[in-house]
């Protein structure tokens, strides 16, 4: 399968969102995204599985909050001007 890389080509649609967010879902649909790019890599698999388990189970929840802050910081430093 080829899939196209591009902030346009699969938008999510804000209305089609549940009324009720669910960021687990969300941080689990786009991981598995990210997943299917690399592990496209078939010599790439073995790697990206041995450093799978030795990372801790939140491991990609805990640097998305860190990348939240890191934006929302820069964000600000902006609108300072």
């Amino acid at each position: 399968m080829i899939r196209r890389l591009s902030p346009d080509s699969n938008p999510i649609d804000i209305q089609d969102l549940p009324k009720r967010p669910d960021e687990q879902m969300l941080l689990h649909a786009m991981g598995s995204e990210a997943a299917n790019v690399h592990l496209g890599t078939k010599r790439q698999v073995h790697n990206i599985l041995k450093d799978l388990q030795n990372r801790e189970s939140n491991w990609l929840r805990d640097a998305a909050k860190r990348m939240v802050r890191a934006v929302e910081k820069e964000w600000k430093e902006f609108r300072k001007g």
